[in-house]
């Protein structure tokens, strides 16, 4: 059986932040995996974070508990970054206003 199939029949056990944790990952109820030791399968999409962004992100931390969901999230990034339908323009200022106004660190 793949590693992600028995992952997926695992139990998944949500291990919340230690208080002191808060102040180093702001707005993170969940502990993230480790971005210096991450499940292979998400390896590229680490990479691709820190290219981006300079750091793994909050939600790719916390969705790296579950490849897979990684894996489909960052697809539907992939596919709406690359649609031609809306004016990149407009895709970056909707992106940048949404992150606005749930206060996203990012």
């Amino acid at each position: 059986m793949s590693e992600m199939l028995q992952r997926i029949k695992e139990p998944f056990i949500v291990q919340p932040l230690e208080p002191t944790e808060f102040a180093r990952f702001p707005g993170m109820r969940i502990r993230g995996v480790d971005p210096d030791n991450p499940p292979e399968l998400v390896k590229p999409i680490f990479d691709r974070s820190c290219e981006r962004y300079g750091r793994v992100i909050s939600p790719n931390l916390v969705m790296g508990h579950r490849p897979e969901i990684l894996l489909a999230a960052s697809g539907l990034g992939r596919a709406i970054d690359g649609s031609n339908v809306i004016d990149p323009r407009l895709k970056v200022m909707a992106s940048l206003r949404a992150a606005q106004v749930i206060g996203c660190p990012f």
